[in-house]
């Protein structure tokens, strides 16, 4: 492979919306090209909002189809694969067009994914997703290289936090509860409302905020008798704005019944200095028990959150320090420049496996020949079935006592 200044680089991404995954590829084509790559990126579905600034940075980014046009006389030296929502064909076409190319892959759901004998590397986010892809049987030489992190956007943003609580009529000495999420219920639970009712049980004066709240959950809200205290706003678009709401959150709740993958609001929060409480879903994804890096903001039950968060209410000093302490830990975790580096680094380095033997058509073929008899070629979509069950299980549902 060439050297990492003269390298050519894919980007290969579902679409390039709002969420965590196309803020990931975003963010590693964008550093790619600032370690001297030359950074293109493969939108399968469509382009999105992220498609903008992208080519602000004077990225290419294809759609569709265009790849094959606008790739007639360029190849790439590395394919990074964003496996959520990708599928197969998608993946063996680009190593049948181009292959002499490297793939690795940021491997969202920690599981073995068809193409898995085409890898010169599967990237786990966290030292959970790599003990759960090991467990799955994955065989891809695999790495833990984290999501990059652009740490410039978010800071701790006092002006910012005021005008947020004085535009929804928070007053300063409210102890204000956040949570930032995509509107999925796997992505919350009712928990939230009952952590925010035994807080004000016990003389706290609390206001919860919600950013992105699924429908059930405010319906939920609506029924709870807590309409007062809850503030609901349907979606934040920015970073600048996305910082104002995390500079006044005073304590970053976060409870999702099937976990994250990652976490980005998490590390964003962290980056603004709220400290997080999170719940441990060892049943499902677990990652924010790495992002938050904290062991003593995770909880294993209502009690806990309930103890954490009442202790950090009433303790605005212990709330400054774990901020303080959880800025650094993503800045020295994941650190989108660092991040970058490292991926380019295993990429370039001497496969520690041998891939199948024969040549990468071949590999291409077997793996296709196994696709068919595979019952879990759309990998991590059983995943979603037990979580709406699970939330009763684990009494996360709005009945709990």
């Amino acid at each position: 492979m060439v050297s990492l200044n003269r390298s050519r680089v894919l980007t290969v991404v579902a679409t390039l919306g709002l969420g965590g995954t196309e803020r990931a590829a975003e963010t590693f084509a964008r550093q790619y090209r600032q370690l001297g790559a030359d950074s293109r990126v493969w939108a399968i579905d469509d382009g999105g909002p992220r498609r903008a600034r992208l080519a602000e940075d004077r990225i290419p980014v294809y759609c569709g189809t265009e790849i094959w046009s606008n790739t007639a006389n360029w190849a790439p030296d590395l394919i990074h694969v964003h496996t959520n929502g990708v599928g197969p064909e998608d993946v063996f076409m680009l190593t049948s067009q181009f292959p002499s190319a490297r793939v690795v892959e940021q491997n969202v759901f920690s599981r073995p994914t068809p193409w898995s004998s085409l890898l010169h590397a599967s990237f786990q986010l966290e030292a959970e997703c790599m003990d759960r892809y090991l467990k799955f049987g994955g065989s891809a030489p695999a790495h833990i290289v984290p999501n990059p992190v652009e740490i410039s956007d978010f800071f701790h943003d006092p002006q910012a936090a005021r005008a947020f609580r004085r535009s929804h009529g928070i007053p300063d000495t409210t102890v204000l509860l956040g949570r930032v999420g995509q509107p999925s219920c796997y992505k919350w639970s009712p928990l939230l409302l009952h952590l925010l009712q035994d807080i004000v049980s016990k003389g706290v004066d609390a206001h919860l905020v919600v950013v992105g709240a699924p429908r059930q959950l405010l319906s939920d809200i609506n029924r709870s008798g807590l309409q007062s205290r809850v503030t609901a706003i349907t979606k934040i678009e920015g970073d600048s704005s996305l910082r104002a709401a995390y500079s006044a959150i005073d304590i970053f709740v976060h409870v999702a019944s099937q976990g994250e993958s990652f976490g980005y609001v998490l590390t964003e929060a962290l980056l603004c200095e709220s400290p997080v409480v999170t719940m441990a879903t060892p049943w499902a994804d677990n990652s924010q028990v790495n992002v938050v890096g904290n062991s003593n903001m995770i909880a294993y039950n209502r009690q806990d959150m309930f103890k954490t968060t009442f202790n950090l209410a009433n303790n605005p000093e212990l709330r400054k320090k774990i901020g303080q302490e959880g800025r650094k830990h993503v800045v020295d975790k994941y650190e989108a420049s660092a991040v970058a580096a490292l991926a380019l680094e295993i990429a370039q380095a001497e496969p520690t496996k041998p891939l199948v033997s024969g040549s990468r058509r071949l590999q291409t073929w077997l793996a296709l020949l196994r696709l068919r008899v595979d019952p879990k070629v759309r990998f991590g979509a059983w995943r979603w079935i037990p979580s709406k069950a699970l939330q009763r299980v684990m009494r996360f549902d709005s009945d709990a006592s």
